[in-house]
């Protein structure tokens, strides 16, 4: 399966849509790993909203807990290529009640993801957003 993602990216980075839209159709999305790896292919600069929609989606199917400690574990890889997708990301958060719980207990346990967190919540606000100060 990460093979797949691999190849998938590789088409992004190439601008080969077509052949990352059949990758997609390959993906197990009942695989954890795959659940967790998806979001690293973010990126603000490939013109295929749909498909970086298809990537959150897959990853937010994902327990609160697991997604959010994955997102801890990703987020600054993230917000490197696509800051504006990592800011979207935080406002789907912050719209869910339950998520936002986990992502402030998180926060509490890994104080140090505040600051990082806190740049994707400038990049939010950019979006005319409403994010509550993290931390």
């Amino acid at each position: 399966m990460l093979r797949i993602l691999e190849e998938l990216k590789t088409n992004l980075d190439q601008g080969q849509l077509d052949e990352a839209y059949k990758m997609l159709d390959l993906l197990d999305v009942e695989d954890d790993k795959l659940k967790e790896e998806v979001l690293l292919l973010l990126d603000d600069h490939v013109d295929a909203d749909d498909l970086m929609y298809a990537f959150i989606h897959i990853a937010e199917t994902l327990d609160d807990k697991t997604y959010v400690r994955n997102l801890f574990k990703c987020i600054e890889a993230i917000f490197e290529k696509a800051p504006n997708w990592c800011g979207f990301l935080l406002v789907r958060i912050v719209n869910n009640p339950e998520t936002f719980s986990v992502l402030k207990a998180l926060l509490k346990q890994h104080p140090d993801m505040i600051p990082v967190l806190n740049k994707v919540r400038e990049v939010a606000l950019e979006m005319k957003t409403d994010i509550p100060q993290l931390g």
